[in-house]
């Protein structure tokens, strides 16, 4: 028994030759413009049609140039056309390049234009060409936000260099006035009255600090790296080096595990980075003989391929749900005066710094009592800025 064959819709039946090729060009989502050797337009597709305004009975037979082309690019055009005529060469040929089309009203629009050659009869040429105006308003819309942005980021470092200087100065008078009471009027005052005083000193000199903080931590987005080449071993000892009482203090025990790379980046930023993460590597501890190394690896899969630097140490670890929080400024996990204390900004300033060279920063730490390593990646810097203060 014969099996009946389905029959398809006649949309999914395939077409035969120069009917399936229309088809093909009509559902095309680029303009496919053919033209003969002599600029004439052989074919001009249904998506030409939506772009460019003009019906096909309207342009089949006439100069593309006359058509597509702005007149301002017109001798351009006809002087690039005989020459591929003559000698085969040409710079636009299976390229995808941009370019400004003529519509029927008189508007130049953005287009991509790839050109093929065919070499027959009826099809010399033959071009797709995309609309490009969506994209080139998304680029546009793209490019104002980032200047917005940038603006804005730069008008917020102003603002918080400004307020933390006047602040400062309200601050000093206030620390001042109050500590003159206390000495020219001491016995007009009662204990309570002396305490209080002394509150007032307290909490002036504290916000004093975080405004010192502000003040560094706005003019980091307010001055240029200073790069050069930078041997870090050197840097790393250096760095040690002052940290040499309190490291005989707790019995630490620092060590470079490796030869450490030279690379080009602002070698007193970076020095910074190391005294903020070895200092804190020295303060978070509970116990004396504290371990702290230091080394560079390239096999972090975080950054495969990439110098990854760290400063691993034994103290006091951090819960996993805090490993992102500490980079925040005044961000401090601890009352005020654990751990000697501190305004919460060292991790905040170190992770500005290596943002600044391209880099990124993280910790890794298993919980309480297991330590903590901190890793930085320090992209190559390309050119050398001179600092501006």
């Amino acid at each position: 028994m014969a099996v009946k064959q389905e029959q398809r819709p006649p949309e999914q039946q395939l077409l035969p030759g120069e009917n399936r090729l229309r088809l093909i060009l009509d559902t095309a989502l680029d303009a496919v413009i053919s033209i003969d050797k002599n600029g004439l337009i052989t074919e001009w597709n249904k998506q030409a049609e939506a772009i460019f305004g003009w019906p096909a009975e309207e342009v089949i037979g006439k100069l593309m140039s006359d058509i597509l082309i702005p007149p301002a690019y017109r001798a351009q055009h006809w002087q690039s056309f005989r020459k591929f005529l003559e000698d085969g060469s040409s710079k636009i040929l299976n390229k995808r390049v941009g370019v400004e089309a003529l519509t029927r009203s008189g508007t130049i629009i953005p287009v991509e234009v790839t050109v093929t050659v065919q070499r027959n009869e009826n099809c010399y040429f033959t071009s797709f060409i995309r609309d490009m105006r969506c994209e080139k308003k998304a680029r546009e819309k793209i490019l104002k936000y980032s200047k917005e942005l940038e603006r804005s980021n730069q008008e917020l470092d102003d603002f918080c260099y400004i307020v933390s200087h006047d602040l400062k100065e309200a601050l000093r008078g206030i620390q001042h006035f109050s500590q003159f009471l206390l000495e020219d009027c001491a016995d007009r005052l009662d204990e309570d009255g002396k305490k209080k005083l002394r509150t007032i000193s307290d909490l002036t000199q504290r916000l004093g600090e975080l405004l010192d903080v502000l003040l560094q931590y706005s003019r980091l987005g307010r001055t240029e790296l200073a790069i050069g080449e930078t041997n870090l071993n050197d840097v790393v000892q250096n760095v040690v080096q002052l940290f040499c009482i309190k490291i005989q203090e707790t019995e630490a025990e620092v060590k470079i595990c490796q030869q450490l790379p030279t690379i080009v980046c602002d070698r007193i930023r970076i020095a910074e980075v190391f005294r903020n993460l070895i200092g804190n590597a020295l303060k978070y501890t509970d116990k004396k003989g504290n371990k702290i190394d230091i080394g560079c690896i390239n096999n972090h899969t975080r950054a495969l391929g990439e110098n990854v630097f760290f400063v691993r140490d034994q103290g006091i670890g951090i819960a996993p749900e805090h490993l992102e929080a500490i980079f925040k400024i005044f961000k401090r996990l601890h009352p005020k005066g654990a751990y000697g204390g501190g305004t919460g900004s060292g991790l905040a300033i170190t992770k500005k710094i290596i943002s600044q060279h391209g880099g990124q920063t993280w910790a890794e730490s298993k919980g309480k009592d297991q330590g903590t390593t901190f890793f930085f990646t320090l992209p190559q810097q390309k050119s050398v800025l001179i600092t501006t203060q």
